[in-house]
């Protein structure tokens, strides 16, 4: 979010008619108008994990959980998305905590080979049993494997906390 002009570029779609998401990972906090939705890539809470596979900082996990806690405070619709693949599958349980503690949704996608990451196809059933049974537990996880999307608000209410 550090380009020049966003901020006035999510004002002006915020009062069309429209729903306006942004997307970080979170490193970086900009204070956005409170109608934009924010979605934060959260791919493990495992520090040296996260650090490995986003190639940042070994503090970079905690800016970004500090952040997240800014995008609610500051009254958007935040909700995290957990890219899967084969280094974090098992960390699914661990970050639907995260996302039930601060009472905010949690999207979860697999990732198709790219750049080093793998999503071995015999996961998505291991993962959706794992999605179903931590739902039934009281999370707020939406698993989706497409493209064809409808706008996360549509699923998901304005969340109340901290």
């Amino acid at each position: 979010m550090m380009y020049q002009g966003i901020e006035s570029l999510v004002e002006n779609l915020i009062e069309i008619p429209s729903d306006v998401v942004i997307s970080t990972n979170g490193v970086l906090y900009k204070e956005v108008s409170p109608k934009a939705q924010v979605q934060i890539s959260m791919w493990t809470l495992n520090s040296e994990k996260y650090s490995s596979i986003t190639k940042g900082k070994r503090k970079g996990l905690e800016i970004v959980k500090s952040n997240i806690e800014k995008y609610i405070k500051n009254g958007n619709l935040t909700f995290l998305n957990m890219p899967l693949y084969e280094r974090n599958v098992k960390d699914i349980e661990e970050v639907s905590d995260f996302a039930k503690f601060l009472n905010i949704p949690l999207v979860m996608r697999p990732i198709f080979p790219a750049n080093g990451f793998y999503f071995d196809q015999k996961l998505p059933s291991e993962v959706k049993h794992k999605i179903l049974e931590l739902n039934l537990n009281g999370a707020n996880i939406r698993y989706s494997n497409t493209t064809n999307e409808v706008p996360i608000q549509k699923y998901f209410q304005k969340n109340e906390t901290l």
